[in-house]
């Protein structure tokens, strides 16, 4: 399917999800809190191909009726999905750089490193712009630490300079997004994630190289597409994480982007 399409696709699932009341009265399983659906996108030979991911089998009657296009969707249970990092494994200085530990422009207070990419002028730390920078106070070659100051972050904790990012404007933004390029000497591991690592580490300025290829942009994520036996990446997140029913509170700045949840 083109991505585009599938994407549309992907749209009209979520449109089409139950809210929390409708949800909690179907027959079935009510163990857990609440019923999770997961939608995000995954490659496929010709394109792209709608990905969801249940919590258990019972949460497959709150898909929709798709008709034909159901044969464009990839339904997995995937069982609960937990945590395996603490929040101050995330906020200390930690080397080499992975995805979701703190960081920050100087004079910001602290947010998430969201991802890697490639960019003409070597690898580059993906974050949001009011983490990079500073809701378009900062300006390109400002420094970012990690971890962010408000973790404890200082002048010496310096991993990258700002490179670019769209500015946000004062109506609707459809990006909020920001790249620092890696400091000379700064190491990286991209597939370093829980389940992984998938990748050799990085250095600003060597050749860095996936253990598999794909078709993306050039300065496209740097995302493990498989990690350990304990776990794989089967879709490609396309949106911000939220539960099926109700909402999560986040202290945090958030870049990388999950699978989409209807709330």
């Amino acid at each position: 399917m083109d991505p585009d399409a599938a994407r549309e696709l992907k749209a009209s699932i979520l449109e089409r999800l139950p809210t929390a009341v409708e949800a909690s009265a179907l027959p079935g399983e009510h163990e857990a809190p609440w019923p999770w659906v997961a939608v995000g996108l995954s490659p496929s030979g010709s394109g792209a191909r709608v990905a969801v991911r249940l919590q258990r089998d019972g949460d497959r009657a709150l898909l929709p009726d798709l008709g034909p296009a159901a044969a464009e969707v990839d339904v997995r249970v995937i069982g609960p999905v937990r945590s395996l990092s603490t929040p101050g494994q995330l906020q200390r200085a930690v080397r080499p750089l992975r995805p979701g530990l703190s960081v920050a422009h100087v004079g910001v207070s602290a947010g998430t490193l969201g991802g890697f990419v490639r960019t003409s002028t070597g690898l580059a730390i993906l974050s949001n712009n009011h983490v990079l920078a500073a809701s378009n106070a900062a300006s390109v070659g400002d420094a970012v630490l990690q971890p962010g100051p408000a973790d404890g972050g200082r002048p010496a904790d310096r991993v990258a300079t700002l490179a670019g990012f769209p500015p946000m404007g004062a109506g609707v933004n459809l990006v909020d997004a920001a790249v620092a390029t890696l400091d000379e000497g700064v190491v990286a591991e991209p597939g370093d994630v829980p389940g992984g690592p998938s990748w050799t580490s990085s250095r600003r300025g060597s050749r860095w190289t996936p253990t598999s290829t794909s078709r993306r942009s050039a300065a496209r994520p740097a995302t493990p597409t498989a990690g350990s036996p304990r776990w794989r990446w089967t879709a490609w997140p396309s949106s911000t994480t939220r539960p099926c029913t109700g909402s999560t509170t986040r202290s945090r700045s958030r870049a990388g982007r999950g699978l989409q949840r209807r709330r």
